[in-house]
C-alpha cells in the first residue's frame, strides 16, 4: 500500500458509514429516509448527516387535528373583527415559551446526534513536515540533518461495550419526544389561555352594551317621571328614585366600560401585540344548543393517555431509566476495533532518517477495575433521577386530570345555565314592559318600574356571562385534553 492510500481507504469509509447507519435510523421518530428527490437533501445531509431530527420536525408541529402547521400572518387587518383562530395565529406566532420549547428539541435533536455518532469510527490524522538535525560535540563529522514528513493516520471504533450506546441512543430519543410533546403541551396551553381572554374580552364587551341599553332605560324612566310631574300626575320623590337609579346605571356603564378596556388589554397582550393595540370583536351569538358533552369518565381516560404533557413526563421517566442502565454499562468491560498508519515515525517523536510506513491492525479490550467507587455513585444517582422522573411523572397526570374535571365541571355549569338565564332575560323582559305600561298608566309604583328595570339589567349580565363561559369552557375543556385546534375553532367561527 502507497504512503496515503491507507489513510484515503479511512477516509472513505467514515464519509460512507454516517449515510448507511443514518438510514437504518430513519425510521424512528417519525423520521422518513430521504430520497434524490427531496428538495434539499444536499443542505439536509449537511446540516443533519446522522438524521437525527425527525421529518415531523421539517416545518414545525401543527395542532391537533391540523395537517400542516400554522402559518404566521405576515399582517393582520385589525380594523376588522378579529376571529378566535385569527387570535389565536397571533398568539402562536409570538410567544416566546413557544420559541423556548421549540429551541429546547433542537437541543435534544443535536443529543440525538450525539448519541448516534458513538456508533460510528473515530478518525484522526496528523501531517507534519520536519527538520530534524543531530549534533555530536566529540564527533562533528558525524552530524547529521534529515529534513522530510510524518503522517500520522488513526481509526478506533468501540464494537461492543455492554449496551452502554444502545441505552444512551433510547434515552436520547425518549427525551427528545419528551421535547416534542412538552411544546404540544405549551401549545395548548396557550390555546387555553388565548380562549379564555378572548371570550373574557368578548363578555366584557357584551356587558358594556347591556349597561348602555340599562342605562338607556333608566334614562327612560327618569323623562317619564319628569313628564308626568310636569303634568301634575307625578310627585317629587319619583322623579328622586329615577334619577338615583340613573345616575347607578350611569356608574355601571362607567365600570364595564373600564373592566372592558382591561380585558382588551389583557388580551393584546396575550397575543403579543404592542400595548395600546386596538382590536375589534365580533358579538357574541346564541349557542349551537346541539352540541353536547361527552361524559366526564372519557374526557379523563383521553387526557391520561393522549395529554402531551403526561406524554412528556412518561417519556423523561423513560429516559431516566435507560440512563441507569447507560451508568450500569460504565463499569463494564468494551471492545474497540483499532488501526494506525504511520509514516517516518510516531507522533511526538522525531522524524526517523530511513524513511518507512507502519501499519498497525488489532482489538483493544478495556476492562475497568476500580475508579474509587465512583461508578457506584453515579448509578445511584441515575436511579435517583429516574425516581424523581417517576414522581413528576404522576404529579404531572395529576395535575392535568385536575384541569380536566375542573373544565368539565366549569363546562357543564355554563351549558345548563344557559336555558335558565335565557327563560330569566326573557321573563324580565316581559315584566320590565309589564312595569312600564303600568307606570304610565298610573296603575303601578316607581318601585315597581325601577325593580323591573334592575331586574332586567341583572337578567341581561346574566345571559352574556352565560354565552362567554359556554363558549369559552368547552374549548377550554378541549385544550385542557389537550386536543385543541383549529378544527374547533373554524368550526366555532362558521357557526357564528
Amino acid at each position: 500500500m502507497t504512503d496515503y492510500k491507507m489513510l484515503r481507504a479511512l477516509i472513505c469509509l467514515l464519509v460512507a458509514l454516517p449515510c448507511c447507519i443514518g438510514r437504518s435510523w430513519a425510521g424512528s421518530l417519525e423520521a422518513t429516509p430521504l430520497t434524490a428527490d427531496q428538495p434539499g437533501i444536499l443542505h439536509r445531509l449537511a446540516s443533519d448527516p446522522l438524521l437525527a431530527q425527525p421529518e415531523s420536525l421539517t416545518n414545525g408541529r401543527a395542532l391537533p387535528g391540523d395537517v400542516v402547521p400554522t402559518p404566521c400572518p405576515s399582517q393582520v387587518d385589525l380594523s376588522k373583527p378579529l376571529s378566535l383562530a385569527g387570535a389565536v395565529d397571533l398568539a402562536l406566532c409570538n410567544n416566546p415559551q413557544l420559541r423556548d420549547t421549540w429551541a429546547q428539541i433542537k437541543i435534544q435533536v443535536a443529543q440525538v446526534g450525539q448519541a448516534r455518532s458513538a456508533y460510528l469510527p473515530t478518525l484522526s490524522a496528523q501531517v507534519s513536515e520536519l527538520n530534524n538535525r543531530t549534533v555530536y560535540p566529540g564527533f562533528s563529522s558525524a552530524n547529521n540533518t534529515t529534513q522530510g514528513h510524518m503522517t500520522y493516520a488513526s481509526l478506533n471504533w468501540l464494537l461492543f461495550d455492554f449496551g452502554g450506546r444502545s441505552a444512551n441512543l433510547e434515552a436520547s430519543d425518549d427525551a427528545l419526544k419528551a421535547a416534542i410533546d412538552d411544546h404540544d403541551a405549551e401549545l395548548q396551553k396557550l390555546l387555553g389561555e388565548v380562549v379564555s381572554d378572548y371570550f373574557n374580552a368578548m363578555a366584557a364587551q357584551a356587558k358594556v352594551e347591556a349597561s348602555k341599553q340599562a342605562e338607556e332605560l333608566a334614562r327612560r324612566i327618569e323623562d317619564s317621571a319628569n313628564r308626568k310631574l310636569q303634568h301634575g300626575t307625578g310627585d317629587r320623590a319619583d322623579l328622586t328614585q329615577s334619577q338615583t337609579a340613573a345616575a347607578k346605571a350611569e356608574l355601571t356603564l362607567a365600570h364595564d366600560t373600564g373592566e372592558r378596556d382591561k380585558m382588551l388589554a389583557e388580551l393584546v397582550y396575550a397575543l403579543g401585540l404592542t400595548p395600546g393595540t386596538n382590536i375589534v370583536l365580533p358579538e357574541l351569538a346564541k349557542p349551537d344548543r346541539s352540541v353536547g358533552i361527552k361524559a366526564l369518565l372519557e374526557w379523563v381516560r383521553f387526557a391520561k393517555h393522549n395529554h402531551p404533557a403526561i406524554r412528556a413526563a412518561r417519556e423523561q421517566w423513560t429516559s431516566a431509566q435507560a440512563k441507569v442502565r447507560s451508568a450500569r454499562s460504565d463499569g463494564l468491560p468494551s471492545l474497540s476495533f483499532v488501526t494506525t498508519f504511520d509514516q517516518n515515525g510516531y507522533p511526538n517523536q522525531g522524524l526517523q532518517p530511513i524513511q518507512n510506513n507502519i501499519t498497525t491492525i488489532g482489538m483493544t479490550l478495556n476492562v475497568p477495575i476500580f475508579d474509587g467507587f465512583m461508578q457506584h455513585y453515579k448509578i445511584d444517582e441515575a436511579k435517583a433521577r429516574a425516581n424523581v422522573a417517576q414522581a413528576q411523572m404522576q404529579d404531572t397526570e395529576h395535575q392535568i386530570l385536575k384541569q380536566v374535571v375542573t373544565a368539565y365541571g366549569d363546562a357543564v355549569m355554563a351549558f345548563d345555565s344557559i336555558d335558565a338565564s335565557g327563560k330569566l332575560l326573557e321573563s324580565a323582559q316581559v315584566g320590565m314592559e309589564s312595569a312600564q305600561n303600568r307606570y304610565d298608566h298610573g296603575v303601578g309604583t316607581m318601585i315597581e318600574l325601577l325593580t323591573a328595570q334592575s331586574a332586567l339589567a341583572d337578567a341581561s349580565q346574566q345571559w352574556v356571562q352565560s354565552l362567554a363561559q359556554w363558549e369559552a369552557g368547552r374549548l377550554e375543556l378541549l385544550a385542557a385534553s389537550g386536543i385543541l385546534g383549529h378544527a374547533a375553532l373554524e368550526g366555532l367561527q362558521d357557526k357564528k
